[in-house]
């Protein structure tokens, strides 16, 4: 392989290859710094029901009053006619929220609750929050009547309300989650941050704080047009202008038409993220910014209030995010930004001759942009003679380029000198100017690169997150120890974590009988030793997602009895005695599902087992089962005069060589079945790729072709078959507006259906045939 060489100089990389020839570019990429951080402490609230009230009489104000440090502050509605309880708790909440003197967010759930939240949580000096308190104007002008409050305050409803702020810079195909847990109701709301929106919901965004802002102007939405009406009963005459900015060129673009008091600004374009598309008119702007914070943190409190189910409840306060639970549950509440990579910088590449005519030596310069994100994690990979070895290094508050440096060559000299290193003979320093200098005395080849760990940050932990993912199979059986290692790769295993499970054991105060609750002692084991302070592990059924917080690098394996499993592949001990049956059992709980026969043909000194994956794993090209030992440390014992050996190989892979020949299958009818029925299931796969069972209706045993086309069509042709039938069924079947299919076609001869798949689904076979109809 080729031999690089990398140092460097400022803020530019040098990486040069040995033999001179020219390599591909290289990528360099960065990573975002967000949060979302959860306060279940600061905020207070309030909960009205408005549900005794009884009717509503027209001429009645209602107040809403609320005590604070600062005062008493009172909101009245008079009750125009017409109105129901449910309007009348609106029309509060509007009041509440228009006063942003002081700081109320209200809202409105299940049409007779009002919520009213303090997001500051301002207390008195005996720690108590706001008090809430309600009247009724009666028409002959005395007060009376009142509403059911409900105390959400601490200690009888501890953490009612969260806020969670969203701040950090967003880029497109980052995540933003919400977790909100109660009792033993748990529920994840996401949103994606997009690269561009719809130019329409631009559009409308505008028109609704133009609305909002009651200067007399009218917004509303054509497609992509935004049109302004100056409705005043004398036109203002105010200018009105729109504009976009961008830190970079943008895409987008308007055209102005005005027609009297009309301006239209047909949108154009593609929107970018980070952009703010505004309008203005005359001394007022109404601007929306493409994935604020705040789009981000409404379309999060969209997705919770769609769960109606959950008692949750959330409004979008700016950056801030306000969840309550109405049932007046107690629950928890985390955030988490799953991070995507972005480019930054530019690179250019040096070739050709210096001034003094001799052959530069090519080199990339990578010109890295922006400033290193504090607590973002960097990684210097080192090749040293073909092996990779890689240095972390977390950024503080010193951005200078020759810390960086300094640190890696500490790094780097602090594991060469370390007794028994494989990176004995090397030496590291950092020049004035922040180059990195990296020589091996040894003459081993050097290869460097150096790359930036994700930074993503939630309530619970800081820095930069690095993840894997652990799947449990199989089935627990007695005596049985199932091990769950974790390793660094990068430094020889300096740190190597284990916790060990049987069946029986009590963890937590739970006997585990099965998966799940492995999975979920694992993860409990993991979290509470302190010796694994940086990692969190979160148990889902019989996964555990692994994470760590410090973004280094590191290896997850699991052994159950004889297997041994690590990310992309596992192992497993077997005994050469083992008969065709034994080993059968032994594969099946390697690969984690029953769909395998095994086949033994034993001679003098040798066996020769022939796997065959069926069912749901027939046609699937699966890994080569590969002898992941040698001869010299393998547990065999040759016979006399004889060596030990272990080769694997390929009989057939899986049947993508028939890609293109209809499949056909039959069914055959017992002569001696003299009634009854059955049905036909197959399994397919739906538009988001998961598999599906379709089964026909039951179908009569002396049933004709026809009559099991009928039954068969409306799954494999879903819009109607091509094929003429009869009046009522292909005007039951068909929908005109998409095109018909011909995916399979049924004949039978004597007592036997001949199913041939044909056109999408030609390579589908039966999946079952059930009798018990």
């Amino acid at each position: 392989m080729p031999v690089y060489t990398a140092f460097a100089a400022g803020d530019k990389l040098f990486v040069t290859r040995a033999d001179n020839a020219v390599f591909a570019t290289p990528i360099f990429s960065v990573a975002p710094a967000a949060r979302i951080v959860a306060d279940s402490v600061t905020p207070t609230s309030r909960l009205m029901s408005f549900e005794p009230l009884g009717t509503v009489i027209e001429g009645e104000t209602w107040y809403v009053q609320l005590a604070t440090t600062e005062g008493v502050f009172a909101y009245g509605y008079k009750i125009p006619t017409g109105k129901l309880i449910g309007d009348i708790t609106v029309e509060l909440a509007k009041l509440i929220n228009d006063d942003t003197a002081r700081g109320f967010t209200a809202f409105v759930r299940d049409g007779t609750k009002l919520f009213i939240v303090d997001p500051a949580g301002r207390v008195d000096a005996a720690g108590h929050g706001f008090t809430a308190s309600f009247a009724i104007g009666l028409t002959d002008g005395t007060r009376g009547g009142g509403a059911t409050l409900l105390d959400l305050t601490a200690p009888a409803h501890p953490a009612l309300t969260h806020t969670l702020t969203l701040s950090g810079s967003r880029a497109a195909g980052e995540a933003w989650t919400i977790t909100l847990k109660a009792g033993d109701i748990r529920r994840s709301y996401g949103q994606m941050v997009r690269e561009t929106v719809p130019l329409a919901e631009i559009a409308t965004a505008l028109a609704g704080k133009i609305n909002a802002a009651g200067t007399g102007f009218v917004a509303s939405v054509e497609g992509n047009t935004l049109v302004i009406v100056d409705a005043n009963t004398t036109p203002t005459g105010d200018s009105v202008s729109f504009s976009i900015t961008s830190a970079t060129s943008t895409a987008g673009s308007f055209a102005k038409t005005t027609a009297l008091a009309t301006t239209r600004f047909a949108l154009a374009g593609t929107s970018r993220i980070g952009e703010t598309w505004t309008v203005t008119i005359g001394a007022n702007a109404y601007a929306y910014e493409i994935e604020s914070l705040q789009v981000i943190a409404a379309g999060l409190a969209g997705a919770i209030n769609e769960d109606t189910g959950t008692g949750f409840t959330a409004v979008a306060s700016g950056d801030k995010l306000i969840v309550t639970n109405r049932l007046g549950d107690a629950f928890t509440a985390q955030g988490a930004v799953t991070p995507t990579l972005r480019p930054a910088g530019a690179v250019e590449v040096l070739r050709g001759k210096d001034a003094s005519g001799k052959e530069r030596v090519p080199a990339i310069d990578i010109r890295i942009g922006g400033v290193p994100v504090t607590g973002a994690i960097w990684t210097l990979r080192l090749e040293v003679g073909g092996v990779a070895y890689s240095f972390d290094y977390k950024i503080t508050s010193d951005h200078a380029w020759q810390t960086i440096a300094t640190a890696f060559a500490d790094l780097v000299n602090a594991r060469a000198l370390q007794a028994g290193s494989a990176l004995a003979g090397l030496t590291a320093a950092a020049t004035a100017d922040g180059t990195l200098l990296i020589a091996d005395i040894a003459g081993r080849g050097l290869a460097a690169s150096v790359s930036l760990v994700p930074v993503a940050e939630a309530a619970i932990n800081g820095g930069g997150a690095t993840t894997t993912l652990v799947k449990l199979v199989g089935t627990p059986q007695a005596n049985e120890l199932w091990r769950l290692r974790i390793g660094d790769v990068a430094d020889d295993v300096v740190r190597d974590l284990r916790y060990e499970v049987e069946l029986g054991d009590s963890v937590a105060g739970v006997t585990l009988a099965n998966l799940a609750q492995f999975t979920t002692a694992l993860a409990w084991k993991l979290n509470n030793d302190p010796a694994a302070a940086r990692y969190t592990a979160i148990a889902d059924g019989t996964r555990i997602a692994i994470v760590d917080r410090n973004g280094g690098a590191f290896e997850t394996r699991l052994e159950s009895g004889a297997i041994s499993r690590r990310e992309g592949y596992a192992d497993i001990t077997l005994d050469y005695s083992l008969s065709a049956t034994q080993m059968q059992a032994q594969l099946r709980a390697l690969y984690g599902f029953d769909d395998l026969v095994v086949e033994a043909a034993r001679n003098s000194g040798d066996v020769t087992y022939t796997v065959t994956f069926v069912r749901n794993q027939a046609g699937i090209d699966q890994q080569q089962i590969r002898w992941t030992e040698t001869a010299q440390r393998t547990g065999l014992v040759p016979n006399p005069d004889a060596s030990v050996n272990v080769i694997t190989a390929t009989v057939r892979n899986g049947a993508t060589v028939n890609a293109g020949i209809n499949n056909l299958q039959t069914v055959t009818i017992n002569p001696n079945v003299t009634g009854g029925t059955f049905t036909l299931t197959f399994r397919i796969q739906n538009a988001r790729g998961e598999f599906e069972l379709f089964e026909t209706k039951p179908i009569a045993y002396n049933a004709g072709a026809l009559d099991v086309f009928k039954l068969v069509s409306p799954i494999l042709n879903p819009n109607g078959a091509t094929i003429d039938v009869d009046k009522d069924f292909d005007f039951a079947t068909r929908t005109p507006s998409r095109p018909y299919t011909d995916n399979f076609a049924v004949r039978k001869v004597g007592n036997v259906f001949l199913i041939t798949f044909q056109g999408a689904y030609r390579s589908l076979a039966i999946h079952d045939i059930d009798t018990r109809c």
